[in-house]
């Protein structure tokens, strides 16, 4: 990573904040166990479940693009949900306090 320790002074490179707001997991990992490490992890798992590792790129950048999309998506679901029932209960308040009910 770059992150350097000059004098007591810590600079964190744009870079890997990119990656960390890109994929929080894949720069915790990469971080903790670096890119050499996560690859042989990587091939020995497929090798354990006998499929036979390529190194694709784009096949690797359109699921990790799928996954993302993925992500988004149930996140923006989440929010719709969570909105809904906020009016809901926004509506239910406001007609207890118009009909003069109080719990």
């Amino acid at each position: 990573m770059n992150i350097k320790d000059k004098e007591n002074k810590i600079t964190i490179s744009a870079n890997e904040i990119n990656k960390y707001l890109y994929c929080n997991y894949q720069w915790y990992y990469e971080k903790t166990y670096g890119q050499p490490t996560l690859r042989k992890l990587n091939k020995e798992f497929l090798q354990s479940l006998g499929i036979q590792h390529q190194n694709n790129d784009e096949e690797n950048f359109a699921k990790g693009k799928n996954y993302h999309n993925k992500f988004i998506r149930s996140s923006i679901k989440k929010g719709v949900v969570n909105f809904i029932i906020l009016v809901i209960i926004i509506v239910i308040l406001y007609l207890f306090i118009y009909f003069g009910i109080f719990l």
